[in-house]
């Protein structure tokens, strides 16, 4: 407002001087007047140059002043101009700056991901971690069946771990491949059902043993259960042929038994006391004294088993078992079968045309004939080698060997077919031995 002011009163100062300069130009007329009139002239005159020149200073002064405003001006609209840079500099380094925040944030939420990322990967290897810790401690036993050759055959039955791992790979051929949640492997699957049937462990010790539930390791047993007896009971329990027995004769069946087949007999399981009436009837042996379940067991001169019927109650006879189940069928010409005086089974091995042979009975008689006592001096020795071997199957399989739960006998499967858990153990039990070198020596 000051500058516009001093704008306004130096025009109308110029206005004034141009007038006064106007009006010094015009021409001065002669006219008459009297001596006081030239001196009041005069004297007028002399006011108006003082007046004048005053106010031509005040003018010069005002121009002095706005040229001085004006020079200032200039330099307030240059500091404006460089004021208006200064703040596009600043905008821009403002934008710049949140930009730059932006991107900071942006790094910052992915670091934020990544950390969270990096914790849950800590998690996940904490947790594998005391998984291998725990799987370390249950590989324990792993690891002394394959580097020991005594603790293989101890906690499984099987004198070396190559074999071992030969019967695993053999059963795993023909099951449905491993699923990835199973928490065990098969080979250590296929070890703890040994191990089941080798040290008779409870499922819970097992459990322990191996970091695994009850219920997992019942399904896990129960599963290589069947499995084995689908694929090693096929391939090691076989019925020979007689060409290939005669061939291989031990010595000891060579002078009265060489068309001797097989060598036959029964062997009782302790069970408990069922609670149904039925199934306590049928089951209880007078024989032992106890509730059983009896198998007839064949086995050839060579000392391999070459039979294992299904399970019976402990009340069966041992002529009846001989006639419901299938050994029979398997006889052919000629072929011998040597058995304890229990099995009065001659005319049913005679339909097969094959013989029978039984120590002698007394009977009325006082004494046995020289040739009887011979004979049956003869059979005894010969025989008793299916007792020596139902010995080392319940001895190298203690689970067998103890009193069973009487649910061992339920039967299990699909319709087509049925078969008891204990039944399973046994031919597994039988097969496995098969697959081992015979502890009974062949002379």
């Amino acid at each position: 407002m000051p500058e516009k002011l001093g704008e306004v009163r130096a025009a109308d100062a110029f206005e004034e001087l141009d007038v006064i300069n106007n009006t010094q130009e015009e021409p001065i007329e002669n006219t008459v007047s009297s001596e006081p009139e030239n001196e009041i002239s005069a004297s007028n005159n002399n006011i108006d140059v003082l007046h004048d020149n005053t106010f031509i200073n005040e003018v010069k002064k005002l121009q002095s002043e706005i040229t001085v405003l004006q020079e200032k001006l200039k330099l307030s609209d240059g500091k404006v101009i460089n004021a208006q840079i200064t703040i596009d500099n600043l905008n821009q380094q403002l934008s710049d700056s949140f930009a730059k925040l932006k991107v900071s944030e942006m790094e910052l939420s992915n670091e934020k991901l990544e950390v969270k990322v990096l914790s849950s990967q800590v998690d996940e290897f904490q947790h594998t971690i005391s998984f291998l810790e725990l799987e370390f401690e249950s590989t324990q036993v792993m690891s002394k069946i394959k580097k020991d050759m005594n603790g293989c055959k101890f906690y499984t039955g099987i004198n070396s771990f190559e074999r071992l791992w030969t019967l695993c790979n053999f059963v795993i051929k023909f099951i449905p491949p491993q699923h990835s949640l199973c928490k065990l492997d098969y080979a250590t699957q296929f070890v703890i059902t040994l191990i089941r049937l080798r040290l008779n462990l409870t499922m819970q010790d097992l459990a322990y043993r191996f970091n695994i539930s009850l219920c997992t390791c019942s399904k896990y047993i129960t599963f290589w259960l069947h499995a084995m007896h689908k694929t090693l009971v096929p391939a090691f329990i076989r019925w020979p042929k007689q060409e290939n027995v005669r061939k291989t004769m031990p010595l000891c069946f060579r002078d009265r038994f060489y068309r001797c087949i097989c060598v036959i007999d029964c062997f009782e399981i302790f069970l408990d006391r069922p609670t149904k009436i039925k199934e306590r009837a049928s089951t209880f042996s007078t024989y032992k004294s106890h509730n059983t379940v009896k198998f007839l067991i064949a086995i050839t001169p060579q000392r391999y088993i070459s039979y294992v019927s299904k399970a019976y109650g402990g009340r069966i006879s041992d002529k009846f078992i001989v006639d419901d189940c299938e050994l029979l069928d398997k006889l052919i010409l000629r072929d011998i079968v040597l058995a304890d005086r229990g099995f009065t089974v001659h005319e049913a091995v005679s339909l097969q045309n094959a013989e029978l042979k039984i120590p002698s009975f007394l009977g009325k008689r006082n004494q046995l004939t020289n040739l009887e006592v011979e004979m049956s001096r003869d059979l005894a020795r010969v025989r008793i080698h299916v007792e020596r071997i139902i010995g080392a199957i319940k001895q190298r399989y203690s689970i067998l060997h103890c009193t069973l739960n009487h649910q061992c006998t339920d039967l299990s499967g699909t319709d087509e077919e049925r078969i008891s858990i204990i039944d399973q153990m046994v031919n597994v039990a039988c097969a496995l031995y098969n697959a081992c070198p015979s502890v009974v020596p062949i002379i």
